[in-house]
């Protein structure tokens, strides 16, 4: 059953649970990452623009994939800066490990997680959430500890979204617009699931056991899927599911609820798993 943590949220995403036990997420149209504590939500780095996803590095350094400057529904960032990718240092101070000024490659980093080789991966989607018009151009990149960037895949008009790795250091992302999760093998995409007609992927996160769970914006749940893309079943959540992580065992996941009526409806959800073990690594860039 599920339990609401946090509301009053502005288009959040990306939950974190960091290894000083800290819940964080992102607010996109606040333009920050926010920390739950106690039920309260309060600020814990104002990074602008439009913030989709955080995670954490070696050392307590925190990432944030920085689209700059997005439209969500009829409501525009209010504050852009620089599409790219951010690191928040212990002490609080915010730079750029890569960003669009200098790289003009990068369009609208979308979500990230640090790959078993140490490197910085991400997806950027091409620009902002429109199905009726799908004509960016999606990829993933890879960023190294010494900045140097490479296009891991060139997706076409999909809406890179989700992406994570499973437990066998496989990379796995999701394309929102055809809904479909996908994996690398042997350097070639694969289509491991699809979501359903018309039900559009978002974040994906992987169990040890092999298990996917993966949010679906207008499914409003988390699907689980076997490593072959079964379903399993799923995790019923509010309306506009966008992303998930785990807290030990307990999954957190992040809804915008009924964002096109009240822009700060948004929700964090607590759900209980018998999930012994995520997968996850870490790097510094």
């Amino acid at each position: 059953m599920a339990t609401i943590v946090a509301h009053g949220l502005m288009f959040p995403e990306g939950p974190l649970h960091t290894t000083d036990g800290r819940t964080l997420l992102v607010q996109i149209g606040r333009g920050e990452v926010s920390e739950i504590r106690d039920g309260v939500v309060r600020s814990a780095a104002e990074v602008r623009g439009a913030p989709h996803a955080v995670i954490e590095g070696d050392g307590g350094w925190l990432y944030v994939t920085q689209s700059g400057n997005v439209a969500i529904g009829t409501n525009a960032t209010p504050d852009p800066v620089p599409a790219g990718i951010q690191r928040v240092s212990p002490d609080g101070e915010i730079s750029y490990v890569v960003d669009a000024l200098s790289i003009p490659e990068i369009r609208s980093p979308n979500d990230l997680c640090f790959g078993p080789d140490g490197r910085l991966y991400f997806t950027d989607t091409g620009g902002s959430f429109d199905p009726t018009d799908a004509t960016q151009v999606a990829r993933i990149f890879a960023v190294d500890a010494v900045g140097h960037l490479e296009a891991v895949a060139e997706l076409g008009p999909v809406f890179a979204n989700g992406i994570t790795f499973d437990r066998h250091g496989r990379l796995v992302w999701t394309e929102t617009y055809p809904g479909l999760v996908c994996r690398m093998e042997d350097g070639a995409r694969r289509v491991v699931a699809d979501t359903g007609s018309g039900i559009f992927a978002d974040g994906v996160k992987a169990a040890a056991d092999g298990r996917l769970f993966v949010a679906t914006v207008n499914g409003g749940c988390v699907q689980i899927l076997s490593e072959e893309g079964v379903s399993l079943g799923e995790l019923s959540a509010g309306s506009w599911t966008t992303n998930c992580n785990f807290r030990g065992s307990t999954l957190l996941v992040t809804d915008f609820r009924d964002f096109e009526a009240r822009v700060d409806d948004g929700v964090v959800f607590e759900f209980p798993t018998n999930v012994r073990e995520q997968i996850l690594f870490r790097g510094r860039v």
